[in-house]
């Protein structure tokens, strides 16, 4: 058979069949191959701060994620922070993140920005025993990116200064 012949024939009912191969690049593949760039930025963010002496400052982490997003080729900032910004309106929409959050008096947000930063195992780990939250996001209390820098992507206008409040 020619190729033409393997594009176009007809099948046992002598309905014409078009063969028609895919390209080697998919969507699903460009997105999967951008998310992949997202967590070899946070990768080589978490490198970057274990590698620091001092990790006193609470924005240390933030600044070492900025530094690789500037040493990145393949992702903006503005790339980096949508689907950062993602992954944190995603676990703020959760009620029971929220709750468990709230009881121990911990801001969602907070807690959010940091679960975002971790790789997806750690993630699922923390949401499933938030026991597992590291001392160090308690501690610190600050939020890796602060709620306006992110608050306009968020379309579903999740994060807010109302639901991020903790109650007593």
């Amino acid at each position: 058979m020619n190729k033409d012949n393997l594009e176009n024939q007809k099948n046992s009912n002598g309905t014409v069949v078009f063969n028609i191969s895919k390209s080697g690049v998919s969507r699903k593949n460009v997105k999967k191959g951008q998310k992949n760039i997202f967590y070899i930025v946070l990768k080589r963010a978490r490198k970057l701060y274990d590698d620091q002496l001092d990790k006193t400052s609470c924005n240390l982490y933030r600044d070492c994620i900025q530094k690789v997003i500037m040493k990145t080729e393949g992702i903006t900032e503005v790339e980096f922070k949508t689907r950062f910004a993602e992954i944190v309106i995603d676990l703020m929409d959760r009620n029971s993140f929220n709750t468990e959050c709230r009881s121990r008096k911990w801001s969602p947000y907070v807690v959010a920005t940091h679960l975002a930063a971790m790789t997806i195992a750690q993630r699922k780990e923390v949401l499933n025993n938030m026991d597992l939250l590291p001392e160090k996001v308690i501690s610190c209390g600050k939020p890796i990116y602060e709620m306006a820098e992110l608050k306009d992507l968020d379309k579903y206008k999740v994060m807010s200064e109302e639901t991020d409040t903790v109650t007593d």
